[in-house]
């Protein structure tokens, strides 16, 4: 797997696809780990497409903070 880091916009995975990301979930004591999430704006992708604002969203709608890398989902 090809671990992406997060310099620019540019290095963004693809709006709403799930993929992991390391990131930090303040609810689990502020601890850096794996987690899969997706891009979301709970707009349907109208704020990120107009300002470039988004979240990173676990299934069950846990906010992940401070996100520095992302790789694709392995194929199982």
């Amino acid at each position: 797997m090809k671990i992406v880091t997060i310099k620019t916009n540019k290095d963004l995975p693809e709006y709403g696809k799930y993929v992991l990301v390391n990131g930090v979930d303040q609810s689990q004591y502020g601890i850096r780990r794996w987690h899969v999430c997706e891009m979301n704006d709970l707009e349907d992708g109208v704020e990120f497409k107009e300002n470039g604002y988004f979240m990173w969203l676990t299934e069950k709608g846990t906010k992940i903070e401070d996100v520095t890398c992302w790789c694709e989902l392995p194929n199982i």
